[in-house]
């Protein structure tokens, strides 16, 4: 993956690059799965870093999380900043920021989930960040596009799920 992502495509780009891929599933002879993230500019290609481990589980997001962090933390990114402009001191929207999240937080996903709704929650979370920022006024078009998913379980290995065709 580094060979082609890295050294084939990105190093030689004359644009600013700048990708950072998560891969999900199940390592070669693991009992659980984990989540490593690759990240590549056009001049660096660190190491993978494991960003969670085989006794985690749940939804990771990123990139354009206003959507998510609405939906499942129940509170926009900018909640500190809000708070500390309506008078609250600084510590003190930290303080409440956390307490909101552990409060308003929507548990979407279980460790035993099924495949299938593992599949469809993933689909949900990219077309809802899809809609909203389409819809947004204010947030840059950074999203869109064709959605593929693809599985890496345990038995069958690497499937592609959802995939875009090219017709030439």
């Amino acid at each position: 993956m580094r060979s082609f992502l890295f050294e084939e495509k990105a190093a030689v780009c004359a644009d600013p690059t700048n990708i950072q891929l998560r891969v999900c599933g199940y390592s070669a002879g693991r009992p659980l799965a984990e989540i490593w993230e690759v990240n590549l500019t056009q001049h660096a290609c660190p190491p993978p870093r494991r960003v969670m481990d085989e006794n985690g589980f749940g939804v990771l997001w990123d990139g354009q999380y206003e959507a998510l962090n609405r939906l499942i933390l129940g509170i926009g990114f900018d909640i500190d900043a809000v708070l500390i402009r309506h008078g609250m001191a600084p510590q003190q929207a930290a303080d409440l920021q956390k307490r909101l999240v552990k409060d308003l937080y929507a548990t979407l996903t279980v460790p035993a989930m099924p495949i299938q709704d593992a599949i469809d929650l993933a689909r949900f979370l990219v077309e809802t960040t899809i809609g909203f920022v389409r819809f947004a006024v204010f947030l840059p078009k950074s999203v869109g596009g064709a959605v593929e998913i693809a599985t890496i379980t345990k038995h069958e290995g690497f499937r592609w799920v959802q995939r875009k065709s090219f017709h030439l």
